[in-house]
């Protein structure tokens, strides 16, 4: 994600915005994934890859906030995504959409989030076929 590739790179949004002439609010709202970067002008993600000297293929990745999707020992399939500045997981349970949140988005998690999101759907299942029982 942006936020995290100009953090790595000791890159503000504010000098990322006066580099590339795109609107700071512009780039706050795609860093923390409010704004979808399929939906902005070509111009904004040609201007962030010619500031970053990256190609365009991987500024559409870094500024591409697109769902994780990991399935569970259950074989229910469940989706990440980031609201809010946490990470959420989505998924169904029995017919009913189950939304947790998970934690935090840092540093530190990003490399963690498959399995936290894998052991908390778990936790919530088994939790639910326990309470099925009695």
């Amino acid at each position: 994600m942006l936020k995290e590739y100009l953090e790595k790179n000791n890159i503000s949004i504010y000098s990322l915005s006066k580099l590339t002439g795109i609107p700071y609010s512009t780039l706050n709202d795609l860093s923390n994934s409010k704004v979808n970067i399929d939906t902005c002008k070509v111009s904004v993600l040609k201007s962030i890859a010619a500031a970053l000297g990256i190609s365009l293929n991987e500024a559409y990745d870094i500024c591409s906030s697109k769902p994780l999707t990991i399935k569970t020992a259950y074989g229910i399939e469940s989706t990440i995504s980031v609201k809010h500045k946490s990470y959420f997981c989505d998924f169904e349970y029995n017919g009913k959409p189950v939304e947790l949140e998970l934690c935090k988005v840092n540093e530190d998690t990003k490399f963690y989030i498959k399995e936290i999101c894998k052991w908390r759907t778990e936790s919530y299942i088994r939790k639910k076929r326990m309470e099925e029982f009695e």
